[in-house]
């Protein structure tokens, strides 16, 4: 649903909400991505999609990356597959119904996830170093979701993370360069 509350729009997203992004690009092999989204919720049971950048079509295995922004309990976390994820050293609560800034950017081409940038309120994050060492390369055929997994492939979304669940909440923006 869209809300509008005088100058402000916003949009308030439930369990079966789906918002996704179709084309090619901007994702491209060894391309720099960065997100930012402005949300707001309450919710802390679950580890919400924020953001999903997934595979259009079927593989195996992760051969190429994804770029999944979530909110677990409150805290911001970055996956690039099913076992590489970037997190705070701290523990943040995000989900204290007021609204936050996250944003994560990647510094240079084909950088390393533990070289990622991750920002909340406009300050940046001190992050754990991800145990996976290998570059950021991404498939250029994928669609990005926004508060859930869009329609990115089974295999690369709801197939390999089942503890990750669409968002509940609102969102004010998403930017994407």
């Amino acid at each position: 649903d869209l809300v509008h509350e005088g100058k402000n729009n916003y949009g308030t997203f439930t369990h079966n909400s789906r918002l996704s992004i179709y084309g090619i690009g901007p994702h491209s092999a060894g391309s720099t991505i960065s997100y930012a989204i402005r949300i707001k919720t309450t919710n802390n049971d679950s580890n919400m999609i924020l953001v999903h950048y997934g595979h259009k079509f079927g593989f195996s295995e992760f051969t190429k990356n994804i770029f999944t922004l979530t909110l677990d309990k409150g805290n911001p976390k970055l996956y690039t597959d099913d076992t590489s994820v970037l997190e705070p050293r701290n523990a943040y609560k995000l989900n204290d119904g007021n609204w936050h800034d996250i944003a994560v950017s990647m510094p240079r081409k084909s950088c390393t996830l533990s070289e990622v940038v991750m920002y909340v309120d406009g300050e940046i994050v001190e992050t754990n170093i991800p145990k996976n060492k290998m570059h950021i390369f991404f498939i250029t055929s994928g669609h990005i979701g926004i508060g859930g997994f869009g329609y990115s492939h089974t295999n690369f979304g709801e197939s390999h993370f089942l503890d990750l669940k669409p968002y509940t909440g609102n969102i004010d923006y998403f930017y994407l360069w």
